[in-house]
């Protein structure tokens, strides 16, 4: 009997710590704040792609240095996508990414993580190219609504085109 107390005790205790139930709108804002990011990136709004994150943000990126931390570190990985394109003959012009409705999606607290299925688009030496990758966040909610406080792209690799990109 006091085995069988014992093994309750640290479940009722998960029960306690379990995710927050995250509501539709809770989806709806962190789908349409990961979406204005990627926006912003494709449209080549530097400013507004750095806005989107946390004062505190960590991206981890396929582009060299990798590990982008602190209050720029969302500009400092597009300015790192933009120099690794240059260095690799990808035109900034050319490169589009899709951002797909999430795979994953569960919120606890003022904290949201979601998995987003990415493609992107690109030319690298004038060959039409395409990149599947997942997108990992944790966002936070702030007061001026939900940030990108932690982003992982991993890529899956990328292979020519071969149709249209949407």
């Amino acid at each position: 009997m006091l085995r069988r107390i014992i093994l309750m005790v640290p479940l009722g205790l998960l029960a306690v710590v379990a995710a927050t139930p995250a509501t539709a709108t809770d989806k709806q804002d962190v789908v349409a704040a990961v979406q204005a990011y990627n926006d912003a990136g494709n449209k080549g709004d530097r400013k507004a792609y750095a806005s989107s994150c946390t004062s505190d943000a960590v991206v981890v990126d396929h582009v060299p240095p990798y590990l982008f931390q602190g209050p720029a570190a969302c500009a400092d990985e597009y300015d790192a996508v933009v120099a690794w394109g240059a260095a690799n003959k990808i035109g900034t012009d050319d490169l589009y990414q899709k951002v797909y409705d999430p795979v994953f999606f569960e919120r606890s607290g003022k904290n949201a993580y979601a998995v987003f299925p990415v493609k992107g688009w690109f030319k690298q030496n004038g060959r039409k190219q395409v990149e599947k990758l997942y997108l990992t966040t944790v966002l936070r909610r702030e007061a001026d609504g939900w940030r990108i406080a932690r982003l992982v792209y991993s890529t899956m690799g990328w292979a020519p085109e071969s149709r249209t990109r949407h």
